[in-house]
């Protein structure tokens, strides 16, 4: 699973700068990792007839002359076939997007993150090249990297200073003098030092707090599953437990059969309609992307980027 996940994101961050066309785009960075996972997709028809699979999709920044740039990007192995992920809306749990071959329109992948014993492991349904598949991926484990750490941290002292300041608190007063502890000075130092200490107990309480503000992130989830299965009352668990309830040891029968009715209802959700957008776009000569249809009891998405 290691080296998949390597795969993964050497790939994602490949097909990064092609979707840039002018200026010529700097070394994408990651800012979001959305998912990395490998499972299997099985036939409607025949229980028998699968395929492996294989999924990545991240928000990226990528540098360019003058500015950076955010995307959604995503890459599927089918089989040994590779498809590029556009089109992608992600919200807290779930995912849908549009799979392109080359150009073209070729199939909708529409996905709900259910959290058991440690394990994340995404359910829902793919449809590709007019065969409709039940799809399941395991969710690797990727933690931060101490630059990307360092990246995150930094967005949320520099949102939130005093919070900041007062989770590390130990941090500021050893390399800050107190004049600096509200600066911005002072919080760089708190940074850096958690890159460089990042099993720190004020580091990781830092980055627990910034990962209770993104769980679409995959490795934000990786922290707080493990450290909310054993403390489901601590604040900080409280939006990831309403998410997961399954993960905080929440297993009574209201509790079952409310998760199982989120995963029926991603199934459920009009993917008649996205087959429909496909043979217009078909139809039309593939002249505009096709945007997936959010799932109604979600509202409205948390992002979209083509």
């Amino acid at each position: 699973m290691k080296r998949i996940l390597t795969l993964l994101i050497i790939t994602l961050l490949l097909v990064a700068p092609v979707v840039v066309s002018q200026p010529p785009a700097l070394r994408p960075r990651i800012r979001t990792m959305v998912t990395l996972g490998k499972g299997i997709a099985v036939s409607k028809e025949d229980a028998t007839d699968f395929e492996i699979v294989k999924l990545g999709i991240a928000k990226v920044r990528v540098g360019l002359t003058n500015e950076s740039l955010e995307m959604s990007i995503g890459v599927l192995w089918v089989g040994e076939e590779r498809y590029k992920v556009k089109d992608i809306v992600v919200s807290n749990d779930t995912i849908e997007a549009n799979i392109y071959s080359g150009d073209e329109v070729v199939g909708t992948i529409a996905i709900t993150s259910i959290v058991k014993q440690y394990e994340t492991v995404w359910a829902g349904e793919l449809e590709i090249n007019d065969k409709q598949y039940n799809v399941y991926i395991l969710e690797g484990a990727r933690r931060f990297r101490p630059g990307e750490l360092g990246e995150g941290l930094a967005d949320y002292c520099g949102r939130y200073p005093m919070k900041c300041v007062q989770i590390a608190k130990g941090i500021a007063t050893q390399y800050c003098t107190p004049e600096e502890a509200q600066t911005e000075s002072c919080r760089k130092k708190i940074v850096e030092y958690c890159k460089d200490h990042p099993d720190d107990q004020r580091c990781i309480a830092l980055k627990r707090a910034y990962c209770v503000l993104h769980p679409e992130d995959m490795r934000c989830r990786m922290e707080l599953r493990k450290f909310c299965a054993l403390n489901p009352a601590d604040e900080k668990c409280v939006k990831f437990c309403e998410l997961h309830p399954l993960a905080c040891g929440k297993k009574s029968r209201a509790v079952l059969a409310r998760v199982k009715e989120r995963a029926r209802e991603m199934l459920r959700r009009g993917i008649q309609q996205a087959r429909e957008k496909i043979r217009q776009h078909r139809q039309v000569g593939g002249v505009a992307p096709v945007p997936p249809v959010p799932p109604p009891e979600m509202g409205q998405p948390k992002g979209k980027v083509g």
